[in-house]
C-alpha cells in the first residue's frame, strides 16, 4: 500500500512540474478533471502538495473499508497514467484524490468484478465524496480516456515491477519507509521494462484465472 502511495506521490510531483512548464512556455493548461478539482498549479493557487505519508494516510482507511485487491491498485495506477497520456490530465495537488479514487473504483468494477454501486463506494470515503460526485467523476474519467479500460499484460507488468522495486528497496533499508524520499520525480508515462524481464511476470499473470489481461487468452 505504501509503495502505491509513493508511486502516486511521484506522479503528483511530476504533474505539478508539468503545469509549471506549460505556463512558462505559454501553452494552454490541461482540461479540468471535475468542477471541484481545477487544473491549477498547487504552488500558485494555495493547494498543498501532499507527502507520501499523507497520500498513504488518505488511502489506507478507504482500502480498509472497501478491501480493494492488490491487482486493483496496480490497474488504477495504470488508468492514472492513461488519463495523462490520452487527455493530458495529470494528478496534481488539486485533483489527485478525485483522479485516483475514480481510477480505483473503475478498476474494482472491471478487474475485481465487484457488485458494489457508486453509493457504496462513496460511503467508504467517509464523506469525502457524495454519490452524485462519484457518478460524475466516473463518467468524466471514462470520457477522458475514451472509455478504454483495456489493460495489456506489458503495461501491467511495467507498473507491477516498479511497485515491487519500491517494496524491495524499503525491505533492504534499515529506516522506516515513511522517511525515505523518492528523489527526483520521474516523467509521467509508463516506464518500459525489457521484454526478457516482463516475460516471467507475464507467465505468472496469465496463470491467474481471475485476471483478464488483453492478449492472455483468459476471460
Amino acid at each position: 500500500m505504501f509503495s502505491t502511495a509513493c508511486y502516486l506521490y511521484d506522479r503528483i510531483i511530476a504533474g505539478e512540474a508539468h503545469l509549471v512548464e506549460l505556463k512558462q512556455q505559454g501553452l494552454p493548461m490541461p482540461p479540468r478533471f471535475c468542477e471541484d478539482a481545477p487544473t491549477v498549479s498547487g504552488a500558485e493557487e494555495g493547494w498543498e502538495v501532499p507527502s507520501e505519508d499523507e497520500v498513504y494516510e488518505w488511502l489506507q482507511p478507504i482500502n480498509a473499508n472497501a478491501e480493494f485487491s492488490s491487482i486493483c491498485f496496480v490497474v488504477a495506477l495504470l488508468y492514472v497514467e492513461r488519463l495523462f497520456v490520452k487527455a493530458h490530465v495529470p494528478p496534481i495537488a488539486s485533483n489527485w484524490r478525485e483522479v485516483f479514487f475514480t481510477a480505483l473504483i473503475i478498476a474494482a468494477k472491471v478487474w475485481d468484478d465487484v457488485g458494489s454501486s457508486n453509493k457504496d463506494f462513496a460511503k467508504v470515503t467517509q464523506g469525502a465524496f457524495t454519490n452524485k460526485q462519484v457518478n460524475q467523476m466516473e463518467v468524466r474519467f471514462l470520457q477522458l480516456i475514451d472509455w478504454n479500460i483495456t489493460v495489456q499484460s506489458s503495461m501491467y507488468a511495467s507498473i507491477f515491477f516498479e511497485l515491487r522495486a519500491m517494496c524491495e528497496s524499503y525491505d533492504d533499508d534499515e529506516e522506516e519507509p515513511q522517511s525515505q524520499p523518492l528523489g527526483a520525480a520521474r516523467p509521467l508515462g509508463l516506464s518500459r521494462a525489457p521484454f526478457n524481464s516482463i516475460w516471467p511476470c507475464f507467465r505468472l499473470l496469465t496463470a491467474m484465472p481471475h485476471l483478464r489481461l488483453c492478449g492472455s487468452g483468459r476471460r
